[in-house]
């Protein structure tokens, strides 16, 4: 603990992530931020293991021959901590808006939209169809909705049931505070005031009429916002409704495609919106809108939902190339990502010739490593050892004999001769690392 009796990064002796998780979820806003400073990358792999590998993992398949290996770490971890942040800011949020001075809302608000902005939302919503606002989980995400609300519009979000219940108790105290009248209000006009905040409505998007729920606030010509890379829904996210293939950061993937579906039944134009902080300011960034045209044939449909889906996920490339340090829901990329043919295994017709060019570079003074530049990292398992290649999602794990050998080349130090000399006579690592090497597993430095 600190000298204020607070738990610290460094005073968590026993890494239990999942204790970890609820004491934060008791943190004030204040002492969230002072854990959030206090976490270097060495901390939070050791505490928020979970959270930060997938995310570095995936960053790492994406910009593995962008960046340099360091910089790619650093960006990971500040994602990560923006990942633990917003899971905890929108509630400090709600708590905040009721003691809002009333001539001071638009300071107080997490995200700028500027004339224009507000006047492109005025505009689609004058189609008299409602509007989808498309988002990603990026940057200040949890806010748009509330910020929308505040500006004077009513909206409507899809989320998931565990969310729903903390969100929907919520939002209901909020609407049964005793609130100043401030005056009429007039939706979209420069009507922002706190107590607008009634106006954001979640749904429980595993409830049986969360479809015709959404599709009636669009009637009523609404805002309701749908979380693009969410790809959850009616069937969760392992469901086989609705999906479909897009490209994306050099990969394919398998997407639900709620979001244009709904547009397409409802004829209901999409606003592609993502909200970032950029120089300590809410920065909401528009993709161009995608208006449906009047309803056609079954197979054109399918089409302008297919082109839909992938103008959506295009906008989200852009902005998660911009934003990689906002990109929270690269931690889940893997999961979308489609298998492709498998690269066949290297032959072994040359592993002698291997094997004595390894030997050789060990005594000139070079030592092996995990390959992690080209994308191969060491999962945070205990019983074992297990390594990842993240341009094929293929995994490695370790015969139990050879863990050392694995834990070697995957420390700081590397695998060199002086280690073979010490540890090799028992493991006989040779025809192993001559494998690994074939395999682009490890690397020579």
């Amino acid at each position: 603990m600190n000298n204020k009796g607070e738990c610290t990064p460094q005073s968590i002796a026993v890494a239990d992530e999942v204790a970890i998780e609820a004491l934060l979820r008791e943190f004030t806003e204040d002492q969230l931020r002072r854990w959030l400073s206090e976490l270097d990358l060495a901390q939070t792999i050791r505490l928020h293991p979970r959270r930060y590998y997938p995310i570095y993992l995936n960053l790492l398949s994406v910009f593995r021959n962008r960046l340099p290996l360091q910089q790619i770490k650093k960006i990971s971890l500040e994602c990560c901590k923006a990942s633990i942040w917003s899971h905890r800011a929108i509630h400090y949020y709600f708590e905040q808006i009721p003691r809002w001075p009333s001539s001071d809302i638009h300071r107080m608000m997490k995200i700028g939209f500027d004339r224009h902005q507000i006047e492109t939302v005025n505009s689609l919503l004058g189609l008299g169809k409602g509007l989808i606002i498309a988002c990603s989980r990026m940057g200040l995400y949890s806010f748009i909705p509330a910020d929308l609300a505040l500006h004077g519009y009513k909206i409507s979000v899809p989320i998931l049931e565990r969310k729903y219940r903390t969100f929907s108790k919520e939002l209901d105290n909020l609407r049964s505070l005793d609130w100043p009248d401030e005056g009429a209000s007039s939706r979209g006009k420069g009507s922002t005031r706190a107590r607008n905040i009634s106006l954001y409505e979640v749904l429980n998007i595993e409830a049986p009429g969360a479809l015709f729920n959404m599709a009636q606030a669009l009637r009523r010509g609404e805002l309701v916002l749908m979380y693009i890379d969410g790809n959850g829904g009616l069937d969760g996210p392992w469901g086989d409704k609705s999906r479909r293939i897009v490209d994306f950061l050099g990969f394919k993937l398998t997407v639900k495609d709620g979001t244009a579906r709904l547009a397409c039944l409802t004829r209901t134009p999409i606003l592609p919106l993502i909200a970032v902080s950029e120089n300590g300011l809410g920065k909401a960034i528009l993709g161009q809108p995608i208006i449906p045209g009047p309803k056609a044939d079954a197979s054109q449909e399918e089409q302008f939902i297919g082109h839909t889906t992938q103008q959506l996920y295009s906008f989200i490339e852009r902005c998660a190339l911009a934003y990689p340090e906002q990109w929270e829901s690269s931690a889940s990329l893997h999961r979308w990502r489609r298998q492709g043919v498998e690269a066949p295994e290297p032959a072994e017709s040359n592993l002698e010739e291997v094997t004595l060019e390894i030997k050789k570079l060990l005594e000139q003074g070079r030592t092996l490593r995990i390959n992690e530049q080209d994308g191969v990292i060491a999962l945070p398992e205990k019983e074992t050892e297990i390594w990842l290649d993240v341009k094929t999602l293929r995994s490695v794990k370790s015969p139990d004999w050879a863990r050392d050998v694995f834990r070697a080349l995957s420390s700081r130090s590397g695998l060199d001769l002086s280690w073979v000399k010490k540890n090799g006579a028992a493991s006989e690592p040779w025809p192993l690392l001559a494998r690994l090497k074939l395999r682009q597993l490890i690397a020579i430095s």
